[in-house]
């Protein structure tokens, strides 16, 4: 058997069909492993995902196509916030924090897209 890993960052939370619930932002590792099971038949390729929160790890395998489409997600999230944020004083690089709300509301600043008429 031959593995490969490497580590995904998702900076949102993100949703899986292979997870029942959200999953928080993070770094988790994705394991590719490869195991011939005879010269005959092609090679089975299994994708891991590893959850580790806490004092469990579990292992989900999971369709690559979806960890790259969530991560391609992500990204265009990341891409919109920073194209909204552009005409404010706020650097790009000094987005808010995701905390797990789905709020982005900074302290003194209204969120994207709310009137800042209070």
């Amino acid at each position: 058997m031959r593995r490969n890993s490497r580590s995904v960052t998702f900076n949102f939370p993100f949703l899986l069909p292979e997870l029942p619930n959200v999953t928080p932002a993070g770094t988790y590792i994705v394991d590719v492993e490869e195991e011939e099971i005879s010269a005959n038949v092609p090679i089975l390729v299994r994708t891991v995902l590893r959850l580790i929160g806490g004092n469990m790890t579990q292992f989900v395998v999971v369709d690559p196509r979806n960890i790259e489409r969530a991560l391609d997600q992500d990204r265009e999230k990341i891409r919109l916030l920073r194209f909204a944020n552009q005409s404010s004083a706020q650097s790009p690089d000094s987005l808010p924090a995701d905390d797990g709300t789905g709020s982005l509301d900074t302290p003194g600043r209204p969120l994207i897209g709310k009137s800042s008429r209070r």
